[in-house]
């Protein structure tokens, strides 16, 4: 099982497009406020991320399986197939 995380900002029209774009097709997945958690806004600097969204893909032993930045269709149609 795959756990999906979207990091976003407030006012992010991006962030706003992934998150429509997974509502539509059934991804479930959390979203993280980077402005509300210093923690969450750390892990993705240190993943080398400097802007939102950013969307982790998590497996079930809590292992990053895939991570990207922004509005990657590619790599959100393969999450349908996961």
């Amino acid at each position: 099982m795959l756990d999906v995380e979207v990091y976003t900002q407030p006012n992010c029209q991006p962030c706003k497009a992934v998150k429509g774009w997974f509502d539509r097709h059934g991804v479930t997945y959390t979203e993280v406020d980077v402005r509300k958690n210093s923690d969450a806004l750390q892990r993705i600097f240190d993943m080398g991320y400097r802007s939102t969204p950013v969307v982790i893909v998590w497996d079930s032993s809590r292992e990053v399986r895939d991570s990207w930045q922004g509005l990657n269709m590619k790599k959100m149609k393969h999450l349908l197939w996961l």
